[in-house]
């Protein structure tokens, strides 16, 4: 009983989240927003990266505050990027996709050749969404 206690209480967290270019290409910069819905306003956190290498992953976490649990408020991100090349893509702006009780909130933004971006969770199935050319070179 106490395990079903414990998972219905909203309870706050610090988590981290990362970039991974899997891309194939080097990306001139990276954006990544983390909104969340507290009342009354959006808190978004956002980090900046810039000459991020094919194949390789941001070496420090930037923190950002979640909730799991019952009433929890939701987990929001937006991605940008910009290519070795010049073209610029986005998500779409504040796409769903939460952490879950069992997470450990470290959070991996994937970009795969494809130009989606796969949120990786440590348990849950994270999500994925496409990276869109709203911009002109």
């Amino acid at each position: 009983m106490d395990n079903v206690i414990e998972k219905s209480l909203a309870t706050n967290h610090t988590g981290y989240f990362y970039v991974m270019n899997c891309s194939l290409q080097e990306l001139k910069s990276v954006s990544v927003t983390h909104s969340t819905d507290y009342p009354h306003s959006m808190l978004n956190i956002t980090a900046d990266y810039s000459n991020l290498k094919n194949m390789s992953t941001t070496k420090l976490g930037h923190s950002f505050p979640y909730e799991i649990g019952f009433l929890s408020h939701f987990d929001y991100w937006t991605v940008e990027i910009e290519t070795a090349s010049g073209y610029k893509y986005k998500t779409n702006d504040y796409f769903l996709c939460n952490l879950n009780f069992d997470d450990d909130g470290f959070v991996y933004m994937a970009i795969l050749p494809d130009l989606s971006v796969h949120t990786i969770f440590s348990y849950s199935s994270g999500c994925v969404n496409h990276l869109k050319n709203n911009f002109t070179k």
